[in-house]
């Protein structure tokens, strides 16, 4: 119901305030934002599952909590995209610890530097002649990931922490619609 959708989204925003000591914006859902169906009734039945691009972050723990508490089996997903000083298996048992089914690393690094990196220093693909594209061009070589593994585990929800104030939702969700266009997006940051 409508109200229990409330209490389930204030309880995650109490959540995040009580970590910040401050107040925030409840989430908000646009309109291609998925639900889960009703809750399963019977031990046969499975929930559905969510390939969740995590960072191991605040926003994308919460997140995984929240997907949980509305009914979905999440797969956490975090791309290696060469980034310094990551521990992924810490990343894996924070996943786990907030309620992920599993947690899949993917090494993307050669990947993403002969398919998107190298042709994006052919363009010169430079933004108001100043700044280097790394983390927008990784954005579509993670998607992509996210829809095989989407593909690969049953998935039919996809799920991202990206704001409303840049660009890397359109980034993820461009990239998951063109792959995987059966699949739902769930942005709940998104204002």
């Amino acid at each position: 119901s409508k109200q229990e959708a409330n209490r389930q989204i204030l309880s995650v925003s109490q959540l995040r305030a009580a970590i910040f000591a401050k107040p925030i914006l409840p989430l908000i859902f646009i309109q291609r934002t998925a639900h889960p169906p009703e809750t399963p009734t019977t031990m046969s039945e499975s929930k559905p599952k969510c390939v969740l691009a995590y960072s191991g972050g605040l926003d994308t723990s919460v997140i995984l909590q929240w997907l949980c508490e509305k009914g979905f089996d999440v797969i956490a997903f975090c791309a290696d995209v060469g980034q310094h000083h990551e521990d992924f298996e810490a990343v894996k048992a924070k996943a786990v610890t907030c309620g992920a089914i599993k947690c899949v690393v993917t090494d993307l690094r050669k990947e993403f530097v002969t398919d998107y990196v190298f042709e994006a220093v052919k363009c010169n693909a430079i933004y108001e002649s100043r700044y280097l594209l790394g983390t927008s061009i990784a954005r579509p070589c993670i998607a992509k990931e996210m829809v095989r593994i989407a593909n690969e585990e049953g998935a039919l929800y996809l799920a991202h922490g990206a704001t409303g104030k840049g660009n890397d939702q359109v980034r993820f969700e461009m990239c998951a619609q063109a792959l995987m266009p059966q699949a739902q997006m769930i942005a709940p940051w998104r204002d």
